[in-house]
């Protein structure tokens, strides 16, 4: 009996296990460890814990472990799953983090400013070398506007309404010339049953005449040669 219940409890916090986890089966790149052996731990700059309500492809979230950091919006690694709908992973002998999304993997070393997208290694910041991948409290926080660009995510913040906006960015599919266009023999199919609906619209027709009927002309006859008649009398 304690088996069964035991079997039904491991069942139930399988269910409820969320898209991130925590595993140590995860093989980071040697580009991301070498860059994790490399790190500066200091966190340089304020951070403050605040609210933020994020609207994701229409879904309203709202935070409230969010961080403020260098004026950047940071978000705890267990929520980034849940706001950018990606897997995450996190190994914990080399303090890395990966994203996988569509198409696109990033590797994010522990306060590290730089990342790895897909094999090469990229700024997580061009404009502020200290934005980089945090740790406060025991929790890993990460960057959301670059993780957002680099999933295809575009991101708006109303300043009035303090609202973040996530919209994802759908893929365009690009067709060859020779996709779109008709080819010789559909056009020349088409052109035969536009002729086809053509005949048999003017088949129902009829021929109607016009001018003056036979009687008509007949009277301006008459008066034409009354009028001539007249005339070689008058002479």
């Amino acid at each position: 009996m304690k088996k069964l219940f035991y079997l039904s409890i491991l069942s139930l916090l399988l269910i409820l296990i969320p898209n991130y986890t925590f595993a140590n089966n995860t093989t980071p790149s040697n580009l991301a460890i070498e860059i994790s052996k490399k790190v500066d731990k200091n966190i340089n700059g304020k951070y403050s814990y605040e609210t933020q309500v994020i609207v994701a492809n229409g879904y309203n979230l709202r935070l409230e472990d969010v961080i403020n950091y260098n004026d950047r919006t940071y978000l705890p690694v267990r929520k980034v799953s849940e706001v950018l709908n990606c897997k995450i992973k996190y190994d914990e002998a080399t303090k890395i983090v990966t994203i996988t999304g569509d198409n696109v993997i990033i590797e994010m070393p522990q306060f590290s400013n730089k990342a790895v997208v897909n094999g090469n290694i990229v700024n997580i910041d061009d404009n502020n070398t200290n934005i980089k991948s945090i740790l406060i409290g025991g929790t890993t926080y990460l960057p959301l506007r670059f993780l957002a660009n680099t999933l295809d995510y575009n991101v708006e913040y109303n300043v009035t309404d303090k609202v973040i906006t996530l919209d994802k960015i759908e893929d365009v599919v690009y067709h060859d010339i020779d996709e779109i266009l008709p080819s010789k023999i559909e056009m020349e199919i088409a052109e035969n049953e536009y002729h086809k609906k053509v005949i048999e619209e003017h088949s129902n027709f009829q021929i109607v005449e016009t001018g003056p009927s036979k009687e008509e002309q007949d009277k301006i006859a008459k008066q034409t040669e009354d009028a001539i008649r007249e005339i070689f009398n008058m002479n």
